[in-house]
């Protein structure tokens, strides 16, 4: 294979950014009309929330294969990784 990035399209390609169940600007997960909104800041503990692009690195295991082995840190090579803050996390939710 080449060293140079490329799009593979017979690769699995995952994306998901939960946009329709969190509220970025206010920190809360929407719950549907049972439960309504959720404030996260508490429940995460004061942690940022962390966004990762990854790339699995072992060709063993394709998602939905009941026989492929879980995926663990060690299958994957970051790519990328930022953390995001918000007001309530410094203040206790």
């Amino acid at each position: 294979g080449s060293s140079c990035p490329c799009f593979d399209p017979d690769a699995e390609y995952t994306f998901e950014f939960l946009q329709h169940l969190v509220d970025y600007n206010e920190l809360s997960l929407d719950m549907g009309m049972a439960f309504g909104k959720m404030k996260l800041g508490a429940a995460i503990r004061g942690q940022p929330i962390r966004f990762i692009a990854a790339l699995r690195s072992d060709t063993k295991g394709k998602s939905g294969d009941p026989s492929s082995p879980p995926l663990a840190l060690k299958h994957v090579k970051c790519l990328w990784s930022f953390d995001l803050w918000h007001e309530s996390l410094y203040t206790g939710g």
